[in-house]
């Protein structure tokens, strides 16, 4: 059930990134579209959620390294010290930009109808310039989207702490039916909000880089001038 709700989240996200830029007049059209392409959104999609993983996993097995080797090194603090103020910033811009980078190559899927080997070849060329800029976006987003979960998770998480401690905090205590259910519904809202903002987000920041790069208010404007000048 997970993986075909993930595959409809896919599809579904390709065709909000459609109607956002306006290449599509409404979600049925835009839909088409996503159909068509279901099998490319899918794979960029499952990307977007491994690439951060493998790269904290690569962190993580270089960090493990090197404490594992640095009980024989001379001056011990002052190297990790050094160490772990380094990789803590490498693993952030790393994170930000393999996020980015899936990120932007799924809305370059879902707005140009191009085949993967120029999705990411034109992912690259989006990102290279504004590398500093792109993973400013994506900590700022995930921020956003932090602050935004705890401000809807707040009231059930005050809800649950007056329970248990009208119970004592007992170590076989149980939250109660409403208190599950209600958490259910606030799971929903905060999975429709996370699941309907990243999309968006990404195609404006798409959007932002296409304007900066290659002028494209300009052409869109051009297009349309040549449009009504042949007819």
């Amino acid at each position: 059930m997970l993986a075909v709700a993930q595959w409809e989240l896919a599809i579904r996200s390709v065709s909000i990134v459609r109607v956002v830029l306006g290449l599509n007049e409404d979600y049925k059209s835009a839909n088409a579209y996503a159909r068509r392409r279901k099998w490319a959104a899918v794979l960029l999609y499952t990307i977007a959620a491994i690439a951060p993983a493998l790269v904290m996993l690569f962190w993580t097995a270089l960090s493990v390294g090197f404490v594992a080797l640095s009980s024989r090194l001379p001056f011990v603090q002052v190297l990790s010290f050094f160490y772990f103020a380094i990789v803590g910033l490498a693993v952030t811009c790393t994170v930000s930009w393999s996020l980015l980078g899936s990120a932007l190559a799924f809305t370059i899927v879902s707005s140009e109808d191009e085949t993967l080997k120029v999705v990411w070849t034109r992912t690259y060329e989006l990102m290279k310039n504004y590398m500093w800029r792109g993973g400013s976006f994506v900590v700022l987003l995930g921020v956003t989207l932090f602050v935004v979960t705890g401000a809807l998770d707040l009231p059930l998480l005050l809800a649950s702490l007056f329970d248990a401690w009208r119970n004592n905090f007992a170590a076989d205590y149980d939250m109660p039916w409403y208190l599950e259910a209600l958490s259910a519904v606030v799971d929903c809202i905060i999975n429709t909000v996370l699941l309907g903002v990243v999309p968006i987000a990404n195609a404006f920041y798409y959007n932002d880089l296409r304007l900066r790069i290659e002028g494209r208010d300009i052409i869109v404007r051009l297009e349309k001038l040549d449009s009504l000048g042949s007819a």
